[in-house]
């Protein structure tokens, strides 16, 4: 049978938005219903039909946990600190993971730079304007010493030795 997103989640028991979430990871099928309404959820594909039980086996044992285990006062809190580290830690690992994707696309930005050529390696370049330097010294320097040897030859002053 064909379902909205909205009944889907209020059979199992969760928002419409994990259903989206769930249907985005492949986890839930969505198939056209044959109208222009779009897409709903058939409960009868074998994915689908393998989601729902998994659902509910999870919600059962959750449940069955939760009402067989008496809990005091010491304990909640206990298990509080624990969810609380839990949610922490979970917090600190997406943190960590966009970095490493930050990263990643700053690298593979840089890449992509120096591909196209906006970006120019600083070592290469270090020793070529080291070069052309010494080149322009060399070349100002003869330079100089041809226009003093015209001088020279124009007002006959003898020749240095060198």
């Amino acid at each position: 049978m064909l379902h909205t997103r909205k009944q889907f989640a209020n059979i199992l028991g969760i928002t419409e938005q994990q259903v989206a979430v769930y249907i985005g990871r492949r986890k839930i099928i969505e198939v056209q219903d044959g109208t222009k309404r779009g897409k709903k959820i058939d409960d009868e594909l074998p994915e689908n039909i393998e989601f729902m039980e998994t659902k509910r086996l999870k919600n059962e044992l959750i449940s069955s946990e939760l009402s067989n285990v008496p809990i005091d006062g010491k304990e909640a809190v206990e298990r509080a600190r624990a969810f609380e580290n839990m949610r922490r830690l979970n917090s600190n690992k997406k943190e960590i993971e966009i970095a490493i994707g930050n990263e990643e696309i700053e690298l593979i930005r840089l890449k992509k730079q120096k591909i196209l050529g906006h970006l120019i390696p600083t070592e290469i370049m270090k020793t070529l304007v080291g070069q052309l330097g010494k080149s322009i010294q060399v070349t100002f320097q003869q330079a100089g010493e041809d226009v003093l040897m015209s001088i020279s030859k124009k007002k006959n002053y003898p020749e240095k030795s060198k």
